[in-house]
């Protein structure tokens, strides 16, 4: 397997956003997307056409406890009550049971669904060379993107790439947030990766988070559908 970086150019985006995100109220049906299927491994959605599998033996929750795992996709991102809900939280991937008291990181991985009519005039590129293109869909997630409590992150590293003949746009960034270990507080560093792509009318989103290369690798290396198609999410064949 070809690793990605050696694939296209890395492009280096501070968090902060030079295409200011606005609210914009619209009429979204993203809140009526059903929730989809688990069949052992496997996450699978009729009304996306989409498949997703999971690493095996792996937990599924609909949603966050563990405050280190909420990761996800602020409507709003100045904070005040959103106009319209613009993404729906489909599928939250522990390695462990959600809940459970661990000396470290839980890795995670959680799917959202995001309608883009709700965000600024932003066009999906329409190839990975598409810079202009992939750095408006980087800096609207990077603006909208819930995380826990940071203590420090760094900036990003995007690698666009084309597999299966569907455009995917993945960054990576890390993070410092704190952690409560043993009775004790501490600093942990955690490792992400965003992947986002498009389903009809939606994005999709996947986020990864995990405190080692070991863990977010097997996460990249999970696998999506579309209709018989099976793009991998992290590095390209």
């Amino acid at each position: 397997m070809t690793r990605l970086l050696t694939r296209v150019t890395i492009l280096t985006l501070m968090s902060c956003s030079c295409l200011a995100s606005s609210q914009v109220s619209v009429d979204t049906q993203v809140s009526q997307i059903r929730d989809g299927e688990i069949s052992h491994n496997t996450y699978h959605n009729r009304e996306l056409r989409l498949s997703y599998q999971f690493p095996e033996g792996w937990n599924v929750s609909r949603k966050a406890t563990d405050p280190e795992h909420e990761f996800g996709w602020k409507d709003n991102p100045s904070g005040k009550p959103a106009t319209s809900q613009c993404s729906k939280n489909l599928l939250l991937i522990t390695k462990y049971r959600e809940g459970m008291q661990l000396n470290g990181f839980n890795p995670m991985a959680v799917v959202i669904a995001v309608d883009p009519a709700c965000l600024p005039k932003v066009n999906f590129p329409y190839a990975a060379n598409d810079r202009e293109g992939v750095q408006q869909v980087v800096v609207q997630v990077l603006d909208h993107l819930k995380t826990p409590a940071l203590v420090g992150k760094t900036t990003s590293q995007v690698h666009p790439f084309e597999d299966a003949g569907r455009l995917i746009v993945e960054f990576s960034q890390s993070f410092s947030i704190p952690m409560r270990e043993s009775g004790s507080r501490g600093v942990r560093n955690i490792l992400s990766s965003v992947a986002v792509l498009r389903a009809g009318q939606y994005w999709m989103i996947w986020i990864f988070a995990a405190a080692n290369e070991a863990d977010l690798g097997t996460l990249k290396s999970t696998k999506i559908s579309f209709d018989g198609e099976t793009p991998r999410l992290g590095d390209a064949k």
